[in-house]
């Protein structure tokens, strides 16, 4: 049996003054819309707990207005669940065309409610409660840029995305746990270059609002981003470059974000005159968290990567592509910082990294000494090197190398070596010493793989420090800067 629902226009709001007989789900669709939006239908019908409206018409207050060929409404009591065919969104700004084949929502009341904002909440602790999931299929939009630019008519499409959300804590402290997920995604720009991706996922976990994180700045925040099928293709359909598979994930403290907000309103016109950033530094070296970024099969042209008068010599050594495959791991505690990270480039060389600093606050007078004098060395905090560690096997690159260059890769070098000690006879000894280890080590990871290079930094100086000590004395860098290379099975 159906209970027909008045085919009027309606603003959301008023609803108690008409003499309109509505079903459950409109009311609340009428709710969610005051203030906000006025709304019409052709006809509407109830049967049985589903709520069904044809040719819906929604006016926003700010002009945008939507059609909906059909919306249908349930509910478990709880959760709201609404499908929307067939959206079309009116031209706004640059915007040409946006539109859906479908919208699906599914969430509590408040979620319906801040669905219809279209902008990013700031406080998500009123949406304490189920989780809120708003899936799109054939989305579609056309924007305009200037004339002749690159995004002038440029398109963006998807088969499928979904954005999710989930509040949880209390009103006055909460974590906001939101997602995104899109499928066959294509951008197209008015040059006829474009990005795709089959599948791409980000997954964030962030304070719910400022009250939230001063409440518990050691809170963690984290990101994780997973795509597959990732790439950039220039007009002609050339790729410029392309992921197989990549992942980021991340979590860390939030110690760092209350300051780092307050202090970019505060000093959003002169953060370096201020030392916005030395007094967010400050706050950094409590917080814990780590970083973890694996790529697998990531393939770049020469040409986007080498300058224009190298592509050819490039290309005539066999390499008009790169194709690169990468791990790696980067974790911070209580000012300590590791990181490792190995890398391979299909045949030319595979390397691994490890590195343990140590991370100091800037001292006392550092923010009034910039102020008097600014220069961009007092905005390097103080980072000690307990040690640098670097392997490499060589796997094709320097026969590659003496390919394009016509000369073997040593000869060059000491081609360089000479060169820059006729020039700079004040620092000839390190010039040698410099150039006859890099010999070494690119000789060790050709003939004897792994070659390894140990680098560590006098533990009586900051890297900062460092720097400028080598900049006045360079005869010494080799004793501030001390290294080894030797064979990895040693």
């Amino acid at each position: 049996m159906r209970n027909y629902i008045g085919s009027i226009s309606i603003v959301a709001g008023l609803m108690a003054s008409t003499a309109v007989t509505a079903g459950p789900l409109t009311d609340v669709l009428l709710s969610s819309l005051e203030g906000k939006a006025s709304i019409s239908w052709v006809a509407g019908y109830q049967e049985g707990t589903t709520e069904n409206l044809e040719d819906v018409v929604v006016k926003m207050n700010d002009g945008r207005r939507l059609d909906i060929s059909a919306l249908s409404m349930d509910s478990d009591g709880v959760i709201i669940d609404i499908t929307a065919d067939n959206m079309r969104i009116n031209p706004e700004g640059g915007i040409l065309l946006l539109r859906a084949d479908t919208v699906k929502f599914k969430g509590g009341r408040a979620q319906l409610s801040a669905l219809w904002d279209f902008d990013l909440i700031a406080d998500t602790c009123p949406l304490i409660g189920p989780q809120g999931k708003l899936e799109v299929g054939g989305f579609g939009m056309i924007v305009a840029a200037t004339p002749g630019t690159r995004d002038d008519n440029s398109t963006y499409r998807a088969s499928r995305f979904e954005l999710r959300q989930k509040s949880t804590g209390t009103p006055a402290a909460c974590v906001n746990d939101i997602g995104f997920t899109v499928q066959d995604y294509q951008a197209v720009g008015g040059d006829g270059s474009s990005t795709v991706s089959s599948f791409l996922d980000l997954e964030a976990v962030l304070p719910g609002s400022l009250a939230s994180l001063a409440a518990a700045p050691q809170q963690k925040v984290s990101l994780k981003i997973e795509t597959t099928e990732t790439a950039n293709l220039i007009n002609g359909g050339a790729t410029a470059w392309a992921i197989d598979d990549g992942k980021l994930e991340a979590e860390f403290s939030a110690l760092g974000l209350v300051p780092a907000m307050t202090l970019s309103l505060k000093h959003r016109n002169a953060q370096k005159g201020s030392g916005y950033w030395m007094q967010l530094w400050n706050t950094l070296d409590d917080a814990d968290g780590h970083v973890k970024v694996d790529i697998d099969s990531m393939t770049m042209r020469s040409a986007n990567i080498l300058r224009p008068e190298s592509v050819a010599r490039f290309s005539e050594g066999g390499l008009t592509t790169i194709i690169l495959s990468g791990a790696g791991d980067v974790a911070l505690s209580q000012g300590d910082l590791k990181a490792q990270g190995d890398l391979s480039v299909t045949g030319l060389m595979s390397a691994s990294l490890e590195a343990d600093l140590r991370l100091g606050r800037f001292p006392p007078g550092a923010i009034a000494k910039h102020i008097r004098s600014p220069d961009i060395l007092n905005l390097v905090p103080p980072v000690y090197v307990d040690q640098l560690r670097y392997e490499q096997t060589d796997d094709g690159m320097i026969d590659a190398a003496a390919s394009i260059m016509g000369i073997p890769l040593t000869v060059f070098i000491s081609q360089i070596r000479e060169d820059q000690s006729a020039k700079n006879p004040s620092v000839e000894k390190v010039i040698r010493d410099v150039a006859t280890a890099f010999a070494n080590f690119v000789s060790i990871s050709y003939r004897n793989p792994p070659a390894r290079v140990d680098m560590s930094i006098d533990p009586n100086l900051d890297l900062r420090e460092a720097v400028i000590v080598s900049k006045s004395l360079p005869g010494e860098i080799l004793n501030i800067f001390d290294f080894t290379i030797e064979a990895g099975d040693q």
